[in-house]
């Protein structure tokens, strides 16, 4: 009985601290995730181009770290997230939607010149 009791507390504190953790509500999404999305869609765009205008990537996108995404800037709308992928020598910028959609894929962060996707 008493190994019953210590399971459920442990069961309801676990529960209770994702639920704390959470925050933010279903529709909001933070910087952490942005990063997490944009390493994503770099793997993403070594298979397919999926219309960005930086086209496939090298293969070698596939090893990049998640220490190799960081946030440059939030704005009220979306995150940019710079990446660096050291075995070429390339920088690409992720234009990250607060929804979670990738709009963007760069090899510049000014996204004013170019929306981002090939027709």
């Amino acid at each position: 009985m008493k190994l019953l009791t210590t399971l459920t507390l442990l069961a309801t504190i676990a529960i209770s601290s994702n639920t704390l953790a959470h925050g933010g509500g279903h529709g909001a999404m933070g910087a952490d995730r942005a990063v997490s999305l944009a390493q994503t869609s770099a793997k993403m765009l070594t298979f397919k181009s999926h219309n960005m205008s930086v086209g496939k990537l090298d293969p070698s996108w596939n090893k990049v770290k998640l220490e190799q995404f960081i946030l440059v800037e939030e704005s009220k709308e979306n995150f940019i997230v710079k990446a660096t992928n050291k075995a070429n020598n390339q920088t690409l910028y992720f234009k990250v939607g607060k929804d979670g959609s990738v709009n963007e894929v760069s090899e510049s962060s000014d996204f004013k010149k170019s929306h981002g996707h090939a027709h």
